[in-house]
């Protein structure tokens, strides 16, 4: 039986394709200094997974070998001054300059055997020899852990809505899960999901064969690198939001006919949010829960943004939270790291309750919400921001 189905698209392009060499010089030195740390648990693994190759980045970027320069440094602190001192204070950028240095490795997914591993909430499903296969656990760990936080934020359990996915399971089995598949290329992606994206989340509505409703929801990503772990838990951060603010009751009981009832009934429960506010959730599971808090080379989120911060391209966010998607992507280096930074701050300040409330509006227009949910104008909390960012 052919399926019916309608989807909406969310993209993230934030990192490319990267075959790491066997052996990075920098792996002694970073091990040297995570052992002198006495760094442990997620905080070791972040550090050993993610510093040899941003350090041999920083080699290509400046220019020269760095080996010699860093031959004195025993701790995180001393590698940290002595970046600052060899490269500048602003020697790392999560922008187009550091990921397309890693090169395209096409060669991938020519001769790999399918696999696949379960979660609680996920299927991921990856190809033999990639690197998502070298990282699976590491990445399942992760992707729960989002989808936890998410959780958390827009009020607690998902598993209401994780029972109306579509059962992709085998006759007799029932497994209503988030599909995730990990893409050892851009090539196999587009043929995936006819994107040209590195990331994407799949978000729809099927109809089975009771005539009734089912959601759908997929994650596509290329991952070839370390540094692909932020936009793994980017999109997991969008499947939450977008599972955990729809509207049950629009498709719960409901028998429908054809792609107008099935589109009637799917927009009926899916909530419009900004895409300030998409995005800026997924980068606050990236970076809050993941990169900000889990490796200690990672600069404070002050240092992240003063590129933009302290230069005339940035946009008040007055205009930003309504902003026209083709300002989203023109700024997109920057855009969804400072809406996860405002994020953050409005719910240090305010609590969760009223982000949750933000988020759930259901109105694309975040300005018209944000006043009467938090009690004062959007430009008023945009000060007290930027200077708890100083």
């Amino acid at each position: 039986m052919i399926r019916k189905s309608i989807l909406v698209y969310l993209l993230c392009l934030l990192t490319v394709c990267w075959m790491p060499a066997a052996e990075n010089s920098y792996d002694s030195l970073v091990k040297a200094v995570a052992g002198n740390d006495a760094l442990e648990g997620e905080t070791l693994e972040y550090f050993l997974r993610l510093t040899p190759p941003l350090l041999q980045y920083l080699d290509h970027a400046s220019g020269r070998k760095l080996n010699k320069s860093l031959a004195n440094v025993h701790s995180v602190s001393d590698l940290k001054r002595a970046l600052d001192r060899e490269i500048g204070p602003d020697w790392i950028d999560f922008g187009e300059e550091l990921f397309d240095f890693f090169t395209p490795c096409d060669s991938l997914e020519k001769n790999g055997e399918a696999r696949s591993m379960e979660t609680a909430h996920f299927i991921l499903s990856f190809l033999t020899g990639t690197r998502a296969e070298q990282d699976i656990d590491f990445l399942a760990a992760n992707a729960e852990k989002s989808f936890a936080a998410i959780a958390a934020t827009i009020g607690g359990s998902l598993e209401a809505p994780m029972r109306f996915l579509k059962n992709s399971g085998e006759a007799g089995q029932d497994k209503r899960k988030i599909a995730v598949f990990f893409h050892g290329n851009k090539q196999a992606m587009q043929q995936r999901t006819k994107s040209n994206g590195l990331g994407i989340t799949n978000f729809g509505a099927t109809i089975d064969d009771e005539q009734s409703v089912r959601l759908t929801c997929e994650i596509n990503v290329v991952y070839t690198n370390p540094f692909a772990l932020a936009i793994v838990a980017h999109e997991v951060a969008h499947a939450a939001l977008l599972l955990g603010s729809f509207k049950l009751e629009a498709i719960q009981g409901n028998k429908i006919e054809g792609q107008k009832g099935l589109a009637k009934a799917f927009f009926a429960g899916y909530r419009r949010i900004p895409a300030f506010l998409q995005e800026g959730i997924g980068d606050h599971a990236a970076y809050y829960q993941g990169f900000l808090g889990k490796w200690p080379l990672l600069p404070d989120i002050g240092q992240l943004l003063r590129p933009v911060l302290g230069s005339g391209s940035y946009i008040p966010l007055e205009q930003l939270i309504d902003a026209h998607p083709a300002i989203v992507v023109k700024k997109h280096k920057y855009f969804s790291l400072l809406a996860a930074s405002f994020i953050d701050f409005l719910i240090q300040e305010y609590g969760v309750g009223k982000m949750r409330a933000w988020l759930l509006a259901g109105n694309e227009k975040g300005r018209e919400t944000f006043a009467s949910i938090y009690g004062e104008d959007v430009r008023a909390v945009e000060k007290k921001w930027l200077a708890s960012l100083t």
